[in-house]
């Protein structure tokens, strides 16, 4: 099983020189031959989920009252909550906005990243190496936005996933997929508070 040390540091980061770190994990993680690809991705999700609600904690103390104002005036769409993600949460960890959201009317919301930092100097995108190495970070990028949507009172089933790129520059672009729970009683019951 992995071992991540220094786990209880991880609250005490600077969050915009986190990812550095979360690299090593997932460096770490791929060098090790001992432990199965599954431990590896739960492991990371894991860290990944812990950091998701430190940083919402962190970003939201200081304007929370303006973000609870916009909740309230949209919640029956979800979209402050998706814009926070996508723009404010999303620039905190990685210095850039998503790059395209778009949702259905079923509760799910859908963020592409054309272009992630981690994936930018990634050679051969084919090799099996690199493949994990793409993998475990989708496990902490899912862990990082389901954390962050629990840590806005939004528990969702959160997946990261691979899509074509739209432009030859994209290396390696990926969908979030956000499927907030209980979406059908959260809408009626926030349209009869209204």
């Amino acid at each position: 099983m992995m071992n991540f040390q220094r786990q209880q540091d991880i609250n005490a980061v600077d969050f915009f020189g986190y990812y550095h770190l979360m690299n090593q994990f997932v460096i770490r993680s791929c060098k090790d031959q001992l432990t199965s690809i599954q431990v590896k991705q739960n492991s990371l999700f894991e860290v990944g989920y812990k950091i998701g609600r430190s940083v919402v904690e962190k970003i939201t103390e200081n304007c929370l009252d303006k973000f609870k104002e916009d909740v309230e005036k949209n919640n029956a769409k979800c979209l402050p909550q998706i814009k926070f993600i996508s723009k404010d949460f999303w620039s905190y960890l990685f210095q850039k906005d998503v790059d395209k959201a778009n949702h259905n009317l079923k509760g799910t919301f859908y963020l592409k990243v054309f272009t992630f930092t981690m994936f930018e100097k990634l050679s051969n995108t084919e090799s099996p190496e690199v493949q994990e190495f793409v993998s475990l970070w989708y496990q902490v990028i899912r862990g990082l936005v389901a954390g962050a949507m629990k840590g806005l009172s939004y528990p969702s089933e959160v997946s990261v996933d691979s899509v074509p790129p739209e432009k030859p520059d994209h290396i390696q672009p990926f969908m979030i997929s956000i499927q907030i729970l209980n979406y059908p009683a959260l809408l009626s019951s926030q349209i009869q508070q209204k």
